[in-house]
């Protein structure tokens, strides 16, 4: 309409003109001649980084067949630019990918644009016999190059000697004019994105290279998009640099976790690869007027989503009215795209075509509003040690400054359009993140964006356990009944533990409770108190009335355990079976009671010692037998046993500075808890220093019924658990436990 417009404008001034005639004579063509007239203009704008929103300068700006640079505040003006609706203009710069963008230019009015080209992530050299993989370790964005795949696309010839690739990571969540084209596809379809990269290759003269028809290269797209919930599949779109628009050609997975996401997929060329879906689309009808209320056009409008990662571009007719597409059921910000006074409007959500209330006013004085701010979420979620980026969404003015905040409070340094945290830390957990927004007319300061950060822990390979299994009574007691044979060598081995000290000497039983009473006989007599222990065979029984043993004060025992054993001497071997009987334990973490079991039922025990003089290696094998119990006096549920042991290891050093080490071997554990069968699998080995500080390897897998619930893992970062998909540290309280199991074999 616009275009139709101008047009009968043009046509009705020239027959104007012709009729009137400056001197009343026609004017006179020479014969057979033929005059072309190119209409040009002028066009102006800046260039910006993508990632930190400083100018640049000295970048290469080519319209058609004319060439500039941008100067030192990243500015630039073309002269003697064909006139057009859609203009395409190129950007280059040595360490960025070439920017691309295209912008209205009329013969009476001067076109402005803003541009922001993303830098080169990566780059290196490789030979193209061998191929080559980039890595952005800052992100999970890759490609990967087979060998003989690039060639020269005029010649077709392999390319020879060493070659340059150059990955850059384009972001349109923080801002969508990062993108290139207007997320407007060659069949005119509206697209939002998902994540884009751009990918080129040159070689040692600098001309661009690609791959050989016939041939694929691999890529790796990260997720950074306004929307949630990013699709498990996704079109694939390139970018067309002649058209300046997405052509779509194959398509990509999703995967990695949750904080390192990213589409997966082969493409037969490189370019700009974006991950875009078709956006269902409803229209938002407006009109643009001046200072004095009469309408103002034609003007260039933008439509920026707030909780997509897309925008839209029109112009609106010469009576300022205009029609521009948003995201179905989705929220935009709208604005009048050139250098003037706009006030900006948020419309939506909405399921069907929307007016604005009152139209948007442009001032050529350049007269501004307040800013007009949004935020596309109140909370963000970051993993530890991962990049975690704030961004606001504002009509993009040339002038407005930002300053984001901490808990109120300005952060040094933090003033462009988003703030990065590099490496989220735990102690970034719940902070507030704001940003005040100011221009020559005033301040606004957005809502609050409270930050979550999650464990940075990257648990050993197997599979990951499916989500939403375990209701939250199931994962309290899996994370107690998870070292059930800590638990059973405690009940059966207490007698033992308790009235047996280190210098393998009977210990007098009025003194092994902190508070409490013991009792203990050795083959029905009273205990030999300070004598050795000899070689042989015997029945040791203990009775516990409410004892916190002096050598572990976290732990209650209350109930009868007897165990008939056989020994060499010094407890260099140990062999025996346990009997319990309403056998009572309570193990505390501080104050909170994290065990609180009953046992009833007998449990076998192998146990070997070597004592050296620097440390003691030991290992005790646990076998509940069939039909023992268990009570989880704080759920109600019972565990009975059906087969399986648990193997404990440990060496403790004899210089307390020195790491205690020890491991959990469960062999095929077996269990019923609820009426469903649960076995324990796993080798867990773990390294304490005196600091109470875990680093370890290998995992412990729960399964319930055949299905994979859980495991408990260890990393150089500590002792964790994974239950429903979600990992947290694993309880002081059982890795306690753990080492004194351990440390209290022998």
């Amino acid at each position: 309409m616009y275009k139709l417009q101008l047009w009968v404008f043009s046509a009705m001034s020239a027959l104007a003109l012709a009729s009137c005639g400056g001197s009343g004579k026609s004017p006179t063509a020479a014969p057979n001649s033929t005059a072309t007239v190119v209409v040009t203009g002028k066009l102006a704008g800046q260039v910006f980084a993508a990632d930190s929103g400083n100018v640049l300068a000295n970048v290469q700006v080519l319209a058609g067949a004319r060439t500039t640079t941008t100067a030192n505040d990243g500015s630039f003006t073309q002269e003697g630019v064909t006139t057009g609706d859609s203009v395409m203009l190129r950007f280059s710069r040595a360490g960025y990918a070439d920017g691309f963008a295209t912008s209205r230019v009329t013969a009476g009015d001067n076109g402005r644009i803003s541009v922001r080209m993303s830098p080169v992530a990566v780059a290196t050299t490789f030979d193209n016999k061998v191929g080559a993989t980039l890595t952005n370790t800052a992100t999970p964005a890759r490609v990967v190059l087979s060998a003989g795949s690039v060639v020269n696309s005029e010649t077709g010839a392999v390319s020879q000697g060493p070659l340059t690739v150059e990955m850059a990571v384009i972001n349109p969540a923080t801002n969508p004019s990062n993108m290139p084209g207007n997320y407007t596809t060659n069949r005119a379809e509206r697209i939002e994105s998902f994540g884009a990269i751009s990918v080129q290759i040159r070689d040692s003269a600098g001309t661009r290279l690609n791959l050989a028809p016939g041939s694929t290269a691999a890529i790796r797209i990260p997720v950074a998009s306004r929307s949630s919930n990013p699709p498990g599949s996704i079109p694939l779109y390139f970018f067309d640099e002649t058209t300046g628009l997405w052509v779509e050609q194959g398509s990509a997975k999703l995967a990695g976790n949750a904080s390192d996401q990213y589409y997966e997929g082969t493409v037969s060329h490189l370019s700009y690869w974006n991950a875009d879906q078709q956006m269902d689309t409803v229209f938002v009808n407006g009109c643009v007027v001046d200072t004095s209320g009469k309408p103002s056009g034609p003007r260039l409008l933008r439509a920026d989503g707030i909780d997509y990662s897309g925008n839209a571009r029109v112009i609106s007719d010469l009576d300022g009215k205009f029609k521009i597409a948003i995201r179905r059921n989705s929220q935009a910000l709208i604005e009048v795209f050139e250098k003037g006074a706009t006030k900006a409007v948020v419309v939506g959500p909405s399921n069907s075509d929307l007016l604005v209330g009152s139209c948007l006013v442009f001032d050529p004085a350049g007269v501004q509003a307040l800013p007009v701010i949004a935020l596309p979420s109140t909370t963000l979620s970051a993993t530890e040690g991962k990049r975690a980026t704030f961004f606001v969404i504002t009509s993009d003015a040339f002038d407005y400054s930002y300053q984001w905040q901490r808990n109120g409070q300005p952060i040094a340094g933090a003033t462009n359009r988003f703030y990065s945290i590099k490496a989220a830390q735990l102690a970034d957990d719940k902070a507030q993140f704001s940003v005040k927004v100011t221009n020559k007319n005033g301040s606004v300061t957005s809502q609050t964006v409270t930050l979550t950060v999650t464990m940075g822990v990257t648990p050993p390979p197997g599979n990951v356990p499916p989500p939403g299994t375990l209701s939250p009574t199931e994962v309290d007691s899996l994370l107690r009944m998870t070292f059930l044979a800590a638990n059973v060598y405690a009940m059966g081995f207490s007698p033992v533990d308790q009235f047996i000290t280190d210098a393998t000497l009977w210990a007098d039983p009025a003194k092994v409770c902190k508070s409490g009473t013991a009792k203990g006989t050795l083959n029905s007599f009273p205990i030999p108190v300070g004598s050795m222990v000899v070689a042989g065979s015997g029945t040791l029984s203990g009775t516990f009335a409410q004892c916190v043993p002096v050598s572990d004060d976290s732990a209650l025992y209350d109930g009868t355990a007897q165990i008939s054993y056989t020994t060499t001497a010094g407890l260099t071997n140990f062999t025996g079976d346990a009997q319990i009987s309403n056998f009572h334990i309570v193990q505390k973490t501080l104050a909170t009671i994290s065990t609180d079991l009953t046992g009833n039922g007998t449990i076998g025990v192998v146990g070997t010692s070597n004592r050296t003089t620097s440390r003691v290696d030991e290992s005790l094998t646990i076998t509940p037998r069939p039909g023992t119990i268990l009570v989880d006096n704080k759920t109600g549920q019972n565990a009975t046993f059906v087969s399986g042991s648990t193997i404990f290891t440990s060496v403790t050093p004899v210089n307390t500075s020195a790491l205690f080490q020890a491991s959990t071997n469960q062999q095929n554990l077996t269990f019923t808890l609820g009426g469903s069968m649960y076995v324990a699998s796993g080798l867990l080995t773990t390294n304490t220093a005196n600091s109470g500080s875990f680093t370890g390897s290998g995992q412990i897998i729960l399964t319930r019924d055949g299905i994979r619930l859980g495991r408990i893992f260890a990393t150089s970062q500590g002792l964790f658990v994974e239950i429903n998909g979600v990992i947290q540290p694993f309880a002081t309280g059982f890795a306690r436990q753990a080492k004194v199991v351990g440390a209290t074999a022998g």
